[in-house]
């Protein structure tokens, strides 16, 4: 595929649990969270971004990793001649990993961190382009065993230095997160997500805001789209999708996805 002006493009490699965002427009990405990691890069202009209230600027040459779960926002700075390029990586991606690495399926976490790279930086644009463009499997998976090796050095590296991860450590939110991730189109109330930290409604709501900076409810729209978005992705109606996810109806959905991606989920399925 090829970008034109204004375009935001998503497209998926078979087989290796990647899809490639590229978004040469000036669309804002307001606070969200992803159900997995997300790598990300500008290869034209700058990237303001903000994590967990921390702002910076990508510039080309630098590579930023997202943990699951940790919400973060990111626009173009004015007049930079944006180029955003990100790969969202499924939840079981690193035990694939993993497994190509040591021979079976295994836990593996970047965490959170921005660093400046230009070799990682230029096998994420090439592993990017692969997924873009459509490349065969095999090339995909060359790139990414060349990438996660130099990838997982650097920002273990940055992590020691730092002496942290931004990911939340706290107990309770941990299990509240856990709840909401293993069924996303469950509802739930205040007093039941309460009950089952043992604490106040109202610690709960401050919990999520501390940890994430939104609400509980935001917290699961954005996990809601992410199953959304999989399950179009492989092949779901709109309307099914909608209905698996946990949103009213396809209307709300459709309405709900284009803030959040900057497209619709018709335009999604059809790219």
């Amino acid at each position: 595929m090829i970008s034109t002006p204004g375009d935001i493009i998503y497209a998926s490699s078979p087989g290796t649990g990647i899809e490639a965002l590229s978004c040469v427009s000036d669309f804002h990405f307001g606070t969200h969270i992803h159900d997995g990691h997300v790598i990300w890069l500008n290869s034209a202009g700058g990237e303001h971004f903000s994590v967990k209230g921390d702002s910076d600027i990508l510039q080309p040459g630098s590579v930023s990793v997202i943990e699951p779960g940790v919400a973060h926002t990111n626009h173009p700075c004015e007049g930079s001649g944006r180029h955003l390029r990100s790969l969202y990586l499924a939840p079981d991606f690193f035990s694939r990993v993993a497994q190509i690495f040591i021979g079976i399926p295994d836990t593996i976490n970047l965490p959170t961190a921005t660093y400046h790279d230009e070799v990682s930086w230029r096998e994420l644009l090439n592993l990017h382009e692969a997924v873009v463009s459509g490349q065969e499997q095999l090339v995909t998976e060359q790139f990414v065993v060349s990438l996660f090796t130099r990838l997982w050095r650097n920002t273990t590296a940055v992590q020691r230095s730092s002496g942290q991860s931004v990911r939340c450590t706290n107990k309770r939110f941990s299990q509240l997160a856990e709840v909401l991730h293993s069924d996303p189109a469950q509802s739930h109330t205040l007093s039941q997500l309460a009950e089952l930290a043992g604490c106040t409604e109202h610690y709960v709501i401050r919990l999520f805001k501390k940890h994430c900076g939104i609400s509980p409810h935001a917290y699961l729209v954005q996990l809601r789209l992410e199953k959304a978005r999989r399950l179009l992705g492989a092949d779901v109606s709109i309307a099914d999708a909608a209905f698996r996810s946990g949103f009213a109806d396809q209307s709300h959905l459709t309405r709900k996805f284009k803030e959040r991606y900057g497209l619709t989920p018709g335009r999604y399925v059809n790219l």
